[in-house]
C-alpha cells in the first residue's frame, strides 16, 4: 500500500524497497527508491524544504557525463578568441577527457579532482603551466555547472590549483640582439628585421607577422600595431584594445624596415589576404609561428651566436629585451622613465600589468630618487 502525506507519495515495491515520487515546481515527476519507508518520507521532506527555499536542484541534469557537459561548455563560449578555443580544445582532449569524460558531472569529488592532478604531475613530458591550465579549465566547466543549477557545488573549490612555475625572462644585451639577427639574416634576410622589430619595437610575434606595409611610416620612423596574424593564416586585431598602437622605431631601423619592404617577393601563390604583409618566408609565402621556422632557422641561429646559457632563449623573450633595452636607453640619455610611455609601447592593458612584469628591471632607478630628496630641515635653514 502507499503511504501518502502533503507533499509527494511513498509506495512500497514488490521487492520490498520504498519509492518517492514528487512533481517539481513545473510539473514533472521524480522518482527515488529507499530501503525503508522513513528514509523515503525523510527525502521527500528535504525535498519539499529544498523546493520552498528556491534551493533544488533537478538530480536529472548532474547525470550528464564531463564530456557531455564540456560540449555545451563549449558551444556557450561563443565570444572567446580563435586561439583561447584551440588551447581549450586541445587541454580537453589530451588531459581532461581521456580521465574524467566518462564520469556524470554529480559523481564528480574533490578526491576524483585530486587524483587526476596527480595524474598529471606524474607525466615528465606535461609543463606545470599545462597542468594549471588544465585545472583552471575544469574548474570554470564545474563553476558554470553551479550556475547552472546542474550540481550542487563545484568538486575544484577545495582543491588547491597547481603552480605554474613561471619560466624565468631571458634577456639580451645590444650586442646579442646584433649576434642572433645577422646569424638568421644569413639564413633569410628578413628575419634579421624580425628579430630587430621584436627586440627593439617590442611587437609580439603575430603582431610582428602580420605587419602590413602600409602601416609602415619610414618618413615618421613608425609603425602601426593594428592586427595579427595567426597559426592557421587568420588575420585579427590585436589581443586587447591597447594591442592596437603606434610604435616609434629607432631611424636606422626604420630604413632597416623599409629596405625589407623593398626586397620582398611575394610567392605567386601568396593568398591575397596576405600579399601586403612585410615579413615573408623564404618561399615568398607568410609567416607562420611553427615548428618549421623554430627548427629550422629560430634554434639554430640562437645556438650559434649566443651563449649556452641563452640556448633557451624563445622569440618572446625579445619582447621582454625591448623593455630592457628601452629602460636603459632611458637611463643613458639621462632622462626619468616614463612607465605610461612604456606601457603603451608594449601594448599593455593596464600599466600595473607593466610594472608587475618589468618593475625589476628599474633597480637602481630607486637610487637616483633618493639623491634628490634634500633634508626640509636644511632648506628652511638656509630660507
Amino acid at each position: 500500500m502507499a503511504g501518502r502525506q502533503a507533499f509527494g507519495s511513498v509506495r512500497k515495491k514488490r521487492s520490498g524497497r520504498y519509492q518517492a515520487r514528487y512533481r517539481d515546481n513545473r510539473g514533472r515527476d521524480h522518482y527515488r527508491t529507499f530501503n525503508t519507508s522513513a528514509e523515503a518520507h525523510r527525502f521527500l521532506s528535504m525535498v519539499r524544504t529544498d523546493l520552498a527555499r528556491g534551493e533544488w536542484l533537478d538530480p536529472n541534469l548532474g547525470r550528464i557525463t564531463v564530456a557531455e557537459w564540456a560540449e555545451l561548455f563549449m558551444a556557450s563560449k561563443r565570444d572567446i578568441r580563435p586561439g583561447t578555443r584551440e588551447l581549450y580544445c586541445y587541454l580537453l582532449r589530451c588531459h581532461i577527457l581521456p580521465t574524467l569524460g566518462p564520469c556524470p558531472l554529480v559523481s564528480v569529488t574533490p578526491e576524483d579532482v585530486d587524483e587526476w592532478l596527480n595524474t598529471l604531475r606524474a607525466n615528465p613530458l606535461l609543463s606545470s603551466t599545462t597542468e594549471n591550465r588544465a585545472f583552471r579549465l575544469l574548474a570554470q566547466m564545474f563553476k558554470q555547472a553551479v550556475r547552472y543549477r546542474r550540481i550542487p557545488a563545484s568538486p575544484c573549490e577545495h582543491v588547491a590549483a597547481p603552480k605554474d612555475a613561471t619560466r624565468e625572462m631571458l634577456f639580451l644585451g645590444p650586442p646579442q640582439v646584433a649576434a642572433l639577427a645577422a646569424e638568421l639574416g644569413r639564413a633569410h634576410l628578413p628575419y634579421r628585421t624580425l628579430v630587430l622589430l621584436a627586440a627593439y619595437g617590442g611587437l609580439r610575434w603575430g603582431e610582428c607577422a602580420g605587419l602590413a606595409v602600409r602601416h609602415v611610416d619610414p618618413v615618421r620612423c613608425t609603425v602601426r600595431v593594428e592586427r595579427q596574424l595567426h597559426r592557421d593564416g587568420r588575420i585579427d586585431a590585436p589581443k586587447s584594445a591597447a594591442g592596437t598602437r603606434t610604435v616609434k622605431l629607432p631611424r636606422w631601423l626604420a630604413e632597416e624596415v623599409a629596405g625589407t619592404i623593398a626586397a620582398r617577393q611575394p610567392a605567386a601563390d601568396l593568398c591575397e589576404a596576405h600579399t601586403d604583409l612585410v615579413l615573408l618566408t623564404p618561399e615568398g609565402q607568410s609567416l607562420r609561428h611553427s615548428s618549421n621556422f623554430h627548427g629550422r632557422f629560430w634554434r639554430p641561429a640562437v645556438t650559434g651566436s649566443l651563449p649556452p646559457e641563452l640556448h633557451k632563449l624563445r622569440f618572446h623573450d625579445l619582447r621582454h629585451t625591448a623593455v630592457a633595452i628601452a629602460i636603459d636607453a632611458a637611463a643613458k640619455a639621462g632622462e626619468p622613465l616614463n612607465a605610461k610611455a612604456l606601457q603603451e609601447r608594449m601594448g599593455h592593458s593596464t600599466i600595473r600589468l607593466t610594472l608587475d612584469r618589468y618593475g625589476h628591471l628599474l633597480e637602481g632607478h630607486d637610487d637616483a630618487m633618493i639623491e634628490g630628496m634634500v633634508n626640509p630641515f636644511e632648506q628652511s635653514a638656509v630660507g
